[in-house]
């Protein structure tokens, strides 16, 4: 199977998945007596295979005794629903390859509602299907790729009057590009940055993602090359890759697809079995001391308890007026996020997001889900000259992940 050029690999079959373990969720299942036996003690979810939109344009299979290829094409995503970072299944099990128009993955509240007697029309597509070819002694992992990826990357989009159902194939009109120039996104600030945790990226790729349990891996992901890349400007450019230096004008941070092991969300409870995590503004690094999902705890007894973070800083000063917590989310999923300020035994939180969220990202191994952001305004008075805490509460019994947490002055 193939989602990309470095996601490719040998898949277990669907009655290695039939006689398997079913996990927490029924597509995840351990592979415990597979034909082949390198796939035992692995799991496999077809969510693990999941790709952004913008990222999906070819994925399918190889026949590697026959060297023939099955794929489907996207040559445009413009039809699609949700954007171009919404994620989306590719291949997975089956064989099975899937063309998704529309879903809730990731996002947990699209859907296409309709007024009664309402008129409605939307062409789906172009997906091609594809099929090929290569002579017995050339290795199947190559067949025609240059190919394919030409045709993704030259197709026509039909263009007709709503009146005039045959002129589709008449009017075509071939693909051009469009240069936007550089686009700077530049994240939500009400006034000079006080201290910040993370990156505004809209993922939680930048937090420490931890190694998966030995018994629940799944190979493709051990010391994968196919890295996860984040982008941002900045007026002081420290590249930290070797990437050429033609993009100087962008920091770039790489990180890998660990992310898309099965339950990283457990390993919180292993890391932080009898205390909540804290981190430290000034000594605390966002890379290896915050997690990457703000999950609750699960017990002994197999419940899950809220779990509180909590964030300590130092103010020289206090200056009269408001401050402002910024809290952005990158996933949450039944969520509810409590905010105190110095005091963690208050009864009532000064900002709750309340029930919130349901694009289960976390468990479907994806570093994003539906992006959210708080804006919590922070009186003066609520801060000491000195040593200061925010407390975060998950209070809720599943999940959410962070993208960043900043503090800005008036």
């Amino acid at each position: 199977m193939a989602i990309s050029d470095t996601r490719q690999r040998i898949m277990p079959t669907p009655n290695d998945r039939s006689t398997g373990q079913p996990l927490d969720y029924h597509e995840a299942v351990l592979l415990t007596n597979p034909s082949n036996q390198y796939f035992k003690g692995e799991v496999d979810d077809k969510y693990q295979y999941s790709a952004d939109i913008k990222d999906n344009r070819v994925h399918g299979w190889i026949s590697c005794d026959r060297g023939v290829g099955f794929w489907v094409i996207t040559p445009s995503n413009e039809f699609r629903i949700g954007g171009p970072l919404k994620q989306e299944l590719t291949s997975h099990v089956g064989p099975t390859s899937l063309s998704v128009f529309i879903s809730n993955h990731y996002a947990g509240i699209l859907s296409l509602e309709f007024e009664e007697g309402e008129p409605w029309k939307k062409v789906f597509g172009p997906i091609f299907i594809y099929l090929n070819s290569a002579p017995s002694d050339e290795d199947p992992k190559y067949i025609n790729k240059d190919l394919i990826y030409a045709s993704a990357s030259s197709a026509y989009v039909g263009l007709a009057l709503p009146e005039s159902q045959d002129q589709i194939m008449a009017n075509r009109k071939q693909g051009n590009e469009i240069k936007l120039g550089n686009l700077v996104y530049d994240p939500l600030r009400i006034g000079p940055t006080i201290w910040e945790i993370g990156f505004a990226d809209r993922t939680a790729a930048g937090f420490y993602v931890p190694d998966p349990y030995p018994d629940r891996i799944n190979h493709l992901y051990i010391d994968h090359p196919d890295k996860y890349y984040a982008l941002f400007f900045t007026k002081n450019t420290k590249l930290i890759t070797s990437i050429p230096s033609r993009v100087a004008l962008f920091t770039i941070i790489i990180f890998d697809q660990r992310f898309r092991q099965y339950g990283l969300w457990n390993r919180y409870s292993d890391l932080y079995s009898d205390r909540d995590l804290i981190y430290t503004v000034g000594n605390s690094t966002y890379q290896k001391d915050w997690f990457f999902a703000h999950v609750t705890r699960k017990t002994v007894n197999g419940t899950y308890v809220p779990t509180t973070w909590t964030i300590l800083f130092d103010l020289d000063d206090v200056r009269s007026g408001t401050y402002t917590l910024q809290l952005a989310l990158a996933s949450t999923s039944y969520a509810a996020l409590q905010v105190r300020i110095n005091d963690p035994l208050r009864a009532r939180p000064h900002f709750t997001t309340m029930l919130v969220g349901r694009d289960n990202a976390i468990a479907r191994h994806g570093i994003h889900g539906l992006y959210s952001l708080y804006s919590v305004e922070v009186s003066s008075v609520q801060l000491f000259k000195g040593r200061n805490a925010i407390y975060l509460t998950q209070s809720r019994g599943e999940v959410l992940s962070a993208d960043s947490c900043t503090t800005t002055s008036d």
